[in-house]
């Protein structure tokens, strides 16, 4: 990246000094994150889920995105850097979540980092006459880990998955497709984003 005649050291618009000083800017940009050998993860509360255009409509359904936490929990256990897990609750992080909020609380739990997991779920039902309906399930799934001490973002991820099912002969109800379309669109995102927080941790200094 070039630059002519432009101070490199400075904001160039007045109005960005109001969020961070130029001083700040150079502070934070100079600083070298390097994480701990064997790491405490702290993981908001995320067992009411997100949903738009969806509604849960059962208990096994509401459990779903934490039951997805879990399994990321599982694959970080089995990483090099990670000690031990902890999730925190709604008192200690209330929502609506943010930077400060969460770090705050991860220094109440003294984890080194803390990890937050978002779940969307986008559900629609396709109805067919004279055929089963079928169901249109998109799930996004973000996550963000945030260095206790810094309050720096090292790793983010994204990861989108979308599966269209219809009712099987061994779904009692359309409660169970739903559940089944939900759960077949999220499980792979959630295994590609404990797949990369691993190989990030193993391969952080």
């Amino acid at each position: 990246m070039r630059y002519a005649d432009a101070d490199r050291t400075g904001a160039l618009f007045p109005q960005d000094r109001a969020i961070l000083s130029d001083e700040e800017v150079e502070r934070i940009l100079a600083a070298r994150l390097v994480l701990p050998d064997s790491a405490r993860v702290a993981v908001p509360d995320v067992s009411a889920g997100s949903s738009r255009g969806y509604q849960y409509h059962s208990p096994t359904e509401r459990q779903l995105p934490e039951q997805q936490v879990r399994d990321v929990e599982a694959a970080l256990l089995q990483g090099d850097r990670v000690d031990s897990v902890v999730f925190l609750t709604s008192l200690l992080a209330p929502s609506p979540l943010s930077i400060p909020t969460v770090r705050e609380a991860g220094l109440r739990t003294q984890a080194d980092v803390v990890l937050v997991v978002r779940t969307e779920v986008n559900l629609y039902r396709d109805f067919r006459f004279f055929r089963g309906d079928r169901y249109h399930a998109y799930s996004t799934v973000e996550v963000v880990l945030i260095d206790i001490r810094t309050g720096l973002a090292p790793f983010t991820h994204i990861v989108t998955r979308d599966l269209v099912t219809s009712k099987q002969e061994e779904d009692p109800s359309a409660v169970e497709t739903r559940q089944r379309a939900i759960a077949s669109a999220t499980s792979p995102s959630m295994e590609a984003i404990g797949a990369a927080l691993v190989a990030y941790l193993n391969a952080a200094k």
